[in-house]
């Protein structure tokens, strides 16, 4: 099970290159076992509720992702240590559907993390993330939508020496 999520780990781990934008974006305290996986950058807000979707206005935040196979830390833009971890349950990749309604496997992990009585669960690809919120006392689901940001100098930084 461990090289299972080792595998799937080092699968996600650097697939990309800096934009000028997150050049300046300092480099959080991270733990040394852990390693950069990628900068993913919210794109969408949806509550379900009752069937419908109502879409919610987000501001174009970021967050880096780093991890050491077991758990994913996600990371605000402003550094530092506070971060929001999740537990890695599935690693071996994601099952998502393409336009033509075919399935495909590609590399990602699953993880999930439970916190004030919500229950938050992660599907994190080297393109995509997909946040969904599952609160204690609502009827309504929280997705959130991300997508990678390309960059190359933070993954430099990360000393991850294997890139798929």
């Amino acid at each position: 099970m461990r090289i299972h999520l080792l595998l799937g780990y080092l699968l996600l781990v650097g697939l990309g290159g800096l934009s000028a934008a997150e050049k300046a974006v300092p480099v959080p305290e991270v733990p040394p076992d852990f390693g950069y996986v990628g900068t993913y950058r919210l794109v969408k807000r949806v509550k379900m509720r009752s069937g419908k979707p109502l879409e919610i206005a987000i501001p174009p935040v970021a967050y880096l992702v780093y991890s050491d196979g077991i758990t994913l830390r996600f990371y605000g833009e402003a550094g530092g240590t506070s971060h929001t971890a999740f537990e890695i349950y599935r690693s071996d990749g994601v099952t998502r559907q393409m336009k033509d309604n075919v399935l495909e496997s590609v590399p990602g992990v699953q993880a999930r993390s439970t916190a004030g009585q919500v229950l938050r669960q992660v599907t994190l690809t080297g393109r995509t993330m997909t946040l969904t919120k599952f609160p204690a006392m609502s009827d309504a689901v929280e997705i959130t939508y991300a997508t990678r940001v390309i960059e190359t100098k933070r993954m430099e930084a990360s000393n991850i020496n294997s890139y798929p």
